[in-house]
């Protein structure tokens, strides 16, 4: 499976360096998890980035973190690298 380089802890560090919280969900205190499927291509890149559940006023930050996301790992298989369909969590917390 692909992965974001460096793992969980990289991808926590990318989200809290990266994550503009949206101001109409700042306004009405919304949180939440937005999940987005994207396709990790053989060279690393994100394509096909969709939200896909979640809260709404939240979708649009999640994909444009996706958008700017370093390129991730790719998949394998049978020790070729493939492109792959991935989902991945966003999670959107107020303090």
């Amino acid at each position: 499976m692909p992965q974001f380089p460096g793992g969980d802890s990289a991808w926590s560090r990318f989200l809290a360096d990266s994550l503009r919280y949206p101001k109409i969900a700042l306004n009405d205190r919304i949180e939440g998890t937005v999940m987005v499927q994207f396709i990790v291509q053989p060279d690393g890149t994100l394509t096909d980035i969709e939200a896909f559940s979640g809260p709404r006023e939240l979708r649009e930050e999640a994909e444009r973190l996706m958008k700017i996301s370093p390129k991730w790992i790719p998949a394998k298989q049978n020790k070729s690298i493939v492109k792959c369909y991935q989902k991945q969590a966003v999670k959107f917390k107020l303090k």
